[in-house]
């Protein structure tokens, strides 16, 4: 059966490749998909040991508090501006 699907290998490639910049580009675009990002890379950096638990605290609450300004922040164009 592998040998059967090699000749796909590029492709499966292209996709994953595919998938990973798609991923970025919604990160970039989106700064609360950036935040949820970091928050995510905070909880694995703890979770190895290559921060305290004061120092995760301490980022959580940074990237928690600008995720909340950008839910609060007024959207361009909606009614009532």
């Amino acid at each position: 059966m592998g040998l059967l699907t090699l000749p796909l290998a590029p492709l499966h490639g292209l996709v994953w490749l595919a998938r990973i910049l798609a991923d970025q580009a919604a990160a970039e675009c989106d700064p609360a998909v950036a935040i949820r990002g970091r928050l995510a890379e905070a909880e694995q950096a703890l979770a190895a040991g290559l921060i305290t638990e004061d120092e995760c605290a301490a980022v959580q609450d940074e990237l928690l508090e600008r995720l909340l300004q950008l839910t609060k922040a007024p959207v361009a164009g909606a009614p009532g501006e």
